[in-house]
């Protein structure tokens, strides 16, 4: 079961839940979409649904597809620990700790990719087989 890392109400039914990535290596749950690691989730608290205690809202983004979970609404976070709407637009803003370079505050939208573990904010970081180009990189320069 995934961890909140930070949880959220809006004036609807809808909720939405930070999960943290919770490795310590560079995995790839962030890009996994079949597990809640290292995900924004978003549910209707007020519905049970699926023999769950909570719904999945029909706009959500993954909802239906056979190789997603129902509840991401965006993915690609490392540790998103914290997160507000802004008052007048309605713009969820996400802090998501970086691991080695780049703390990171963004604007989440609906299904959007935040590129964790391939990119540490703006920065490329490793292929989803756990290569680090960087370090590839220095070896061969030292060469």
């Amino acid at each position: 079961m995934a961890v909140a890392s930070h949880l959220a109400r809006t004036g609807s039914s809808t909720s939405r839940w930070a999960t943290p990535d919770r490795s310590r290596t560079r995995r790839a749950h962030g890009q996994d979409l079949t597990t809640h690691l290292g995900k924004i989730l978003r549910i209707d608290v007020d519905r049970a649904g699926d023999g769950l205690a909570y719904a999945f809202p029909a706009d959500n983004p993954f909802r239906g597809w056979p190789e997603a979970r129902a509840e991401i609404w965006a993915y690609g976070f490392r540790e998103p620990w914290r997160f507000s709407f802004d008052p007048v637009t309605g713009d969820l803003w996400v802090g998501d700790v970086g691991q080695d370079r780049v703390e990171e505050v963004s604007i989440v939208r609906r299904g959007e990719n935040h590129g964790w573990n391939v990119y540490e904010g703006m920065v490329y970081q490793i292929d989803l087989a756990g290569t680090n180009f960087d370090d590839e990189l220095k070896s061969s320069e030292s060469e």
